[in-house]
């Protein structure tokens, strides 16, 4: 599971799209996407998802987040293990 909060530019008239991705080493293996509701009153998008890790064999993975609006985008990434 996974959470963001993005603050698109005030300016923004576009849905801001999200890409979740699954990296293992500098490769993407696994990857969605969403578009993300509309900001609220303070100007944040709060946004939670999950991905299913079914099937991924024990190691070491990154997390990166990628949010693009009309101007550009925006990533984040996190490193996470997989135990068996």
């Amino acid at each position: 599971a996974y959470f963001i909060t993005a603050w698109p530019a005030k300016s923004e008239q576009k849905t801001l799209k999200l890409l979740a991705e699954i990296v293992q080493k500098g490769r993407s293996i696994a990857q969605t996407s969403a578009q993300l509701p509309a900001a609220d009153a303070q100007g944040q998008i709060k946004y939670a998802s999950a991905l299913p890790l079914e099937g991924f064999e024990p190691g070491a993975y990154e997390l990166k987040i990628t949010v693009t609006d009309s101007r550009g985008s925006v990533s984040r990434s996190t490193n996470f293990r997989i135990v068996p």
